[in-house]
């Protein structure tokens, strides 16, 4: 009996079968959707980029979060943006993506299911397009946040060695005084 994991397994079959047509299709729509805009492909860049910036400015100067563990706001909330932006804007064309195809499913035979996989894998690119803008805020921030903790230190460091020199300093003149003493007192 064939019962539906068969059904599943058969489907991601017709899927791999059908890759060429699937990365065709993922090329295509990626070409479709910058055509005939400014900067073309580099708005996969821009977007999560002034995304970033305006979340940063937003939540550091209009609504400061003082939370603790979640500082900065603005990139802890991108970490989560960033992949839910990925699946709603895959689902949404994803569901769309078979009525807008009608016609050609009527007309040809031609696997259903590749429309939406290739709404899915389109918005996947600029899924991976958006993660070196993240990878790069998160770098800025750790190289900030060791910097920080290193002028700290370094200040730390700094007050230590005066306190140290100033008890040397102490104890040194405190021996003097006591030598002093004891000269003045031996016969």
């Amino acid at each position: 009996m064939k019962g539906p994991p068969y059904i599943l397994f058969s489907s991601l079959a017709n899927l791999i079968r059908y890759r060429g047509l699937v990365q065709s299709l993922v090329a295509r729509e990626l070409k479709a959707r910058y055509r005939g805009s400014v900067f073309g492909f580099l708005w996969s860049f821009i977007n999560p980029l002034l995304l970033l910036l305006i979340y940063s400015f937003v939540f550091t100067y209009v609504l400061p979060n003082q939370v603790e563990g979640v500082q900065p706001y603005a990139l802890f909330m991108f970490c989560g943006i960033l992949p839910w932006n990925w699946f709603a804007t895959s689902l949404g064309d994803a569901a769309g993506s078979l009525i807008a195809g009608g016609n050609l499913i009527k007309k040809v035979l031609f696997p259903a299911e590749v429309l939406p996989l290739v709404s899915v894998l389109t918005n996947m690119v600029h899924f991976f397009l958006g993660l070196p803008i993240l990878i790069a805020f998160l770098i800025v921030f750790i190289v900030y946040q060791v910097y920080r903790m290193t002028f700290a230190f370094s200040i730390g460091l700094l007050g230590l060695t005066v306190f140290d020199l100033i008890v040397v300093w102490l104890t040194y003149r405190e021996y003097g005084r006591q030598r002093a003493l004891v000269r003045t007192a031996a016969p």
